[in-house]
Order: C-alpha cells, then sequence, then structure tokens
C-alpha cells in the first residue's frame, strides 16, 4: 500500500512538472538607431529608422527589416510568452505594438492607451502566443511615417522539427516619406522601390539575390510578412 501510495504521489509529480514544461518565457532587448540610412538602387541614400538588438546596454547593428524574433515553440499545446524590452535610444517618444499576439490593451502600444516610452526610457511589453506562425512588431507612434522609416519587423513562433526557415519580408520604398517634412498622409504615397529582406529593388524588377537552396527531404517553412500599405504578390517557381 505504500508503496502503490508514493507511485501515485510520484505521478502527479511526473503530471505536474510535465504541464510546466508546456510554457516558456522569451526575454528580447530592442532598441532603435533614427541616423540608419537605406540605398536606393540609383545610389542616393535616404535617412531612414531602424531596430536592432540590445545586450547590456550595447547595441548591435541595426537593420531593416528589425531582427527577427525566433522563438521554438516549447511543445504542441505550449503558451509561449514574450518579453520585449524596448530602450528607446530615439529622439521621439514611441510605442510597440504586437500584430497577432495576445496582450491587453494597456500593453498593446496604442497611443493614447498605452503610455509613449520616451526617449531614453524604457518599456516592456509582454504578450502571449499559444501557436505556430507568423506575427509581428510594429512602431505605432508617428504612424504611418514610422513604418515606412523602417520600424517593422517579424516574431517567427515555429515548431522544433522545420530544420530550414527562410523569411521573406516586403515593403514599398517612396522616397519623399523620408524627407523632411514627410507626407501628412496616405493618399500621398507612392513608391517607386521596393525592399525584400533589407534588399532595395525598383518596382518592376525581378530580384535574383534572394535565392536559396533547400535539400531532398527537408522540412521547409517560409515566413511572409508585408508591413507594406499595399498589397503583395509572392510567387514560388519550381
Amino acid at each position: 500500500m505504500l508503496f502503490r501510495s508514493m507511485l501515485r504521489r510520484a505521478g502527479i509529480i511526473i503530471i505536474f512538472c510535465a504541464t510546466l514544461l508546456q510554457a516558456a518565457n522569451h526575454h528580447f532587448y530592442l532598441s532603435l538607431d533614427d541616423s540608419y540610412f537605406v540605398s536606393e538602387p540609383n545610389g542616393t541614400t535616404l535617412p531612414a529608422w531602424a531596430f536592432r538588438f540590445e545586450e547590456n546596454n550595447l547595441p548591435a547593428t541595426a537593420s531593416i527589416p528589425g531582427p527577427v524574433l525566433d522563438i521554438v515553440q516549447s511543445g504542441p499545446d505550449s503558451v509561449e510568452t514574450i518579453f520585449i524590452h524596448f530602450h528607446n535610444t530615439s529622439n521621439l517618444s514611441q510605442t510597440l505594438h504586437i500584430q497577432g499576439g495576445n496582450a491587453a490593451m494597456a500593453n498593446d502600444g496604442f497611443p493614447g492607451v498605452t503610455p509613449e516610452v520616451e526617449p531614453g526610457a524604457s518599456g516592456v511589453y509582454e504578450f502571449t502566443v499559444n501557436k505556430v506562425g507568423n506575427y509581428a512588431y510594429v512602431a505605432l507612434s508617428n504612424a504611418p511615417l514610422a513604418r515606412q522609416m523602417g520600424l517593422y519587423g517579424l516574431i517567427r513562433v515555429h515548431a522544433a522539427s522545420f530544420r530550414t526557415r527562410r523569411s521573406f519580408i516586403t515593403s514599398g520604398l517612396d522616397p519623399n516619406w523620408h524627407t523632411d517634412p514627410a507626407p501628412a498622409d496616405l493618399s500621398q504615397y507612392e513608391p517607386v522601390w521596393i525592399q525584400v529582406s533589407g534588399y532595395v529593388a525598383s518596382s518592376g524588377s525581378v530580384i535574383d539575390q534572394l535565392q536559396t537552396t533547400f535539400f531532398t527531404g527537408d522540412l521547409i517553412e517560409v515566413s511572409l510578412f508585408n508591413p507594406d500599405f499595399w498589397p503583395q504578390v509572392y510567387y514560388f517557381p519550381p
């Protein structure tokens, strides 16, 4: 009887531990570079803003799009809690909005609802996801200017079974929005270039620099993210 009682207790402990393993916390540290620039195909450089990782107050290289936040799902039914620690190193107040994640309204980045992170200050954005897929983080203060200037990035939640992962992030580029003063609203948005995962080409050209190689038997995950204000069409020819 004592042995059976111990087994029952052990079984409870094992089940309890297994339940705990189905949830995980993920922390990412981001800051801004408001002195970034992008180059047009004709050689002209345009002022831009960009996200970058930051660890121990030491910023990494900024990029447009911002760095991908990669999360491996803990289990098939797991709830992943994600924390974005945002250090506003720009000269403008800013908020972050999480697209697709489960966040309380007060923590979802909407100006007037979520407190803005003032220049030089830091804030934490917390949200949860419970399934694999694409999510995103975008700047909402000074929108849509902030998005056209480059403040967006992909959050990729995937199963451990995918060995090969590729992301394609597209956005139009209107040089007029990179001037001071910028246009007032989207009715004046007329992109002449297209950015694909940071590479800029004319909107009518074929981008062949993004070719990638897959191997027979690979389990492949392709993530698509369009932070632009116009729809994009993707083709994957055999």
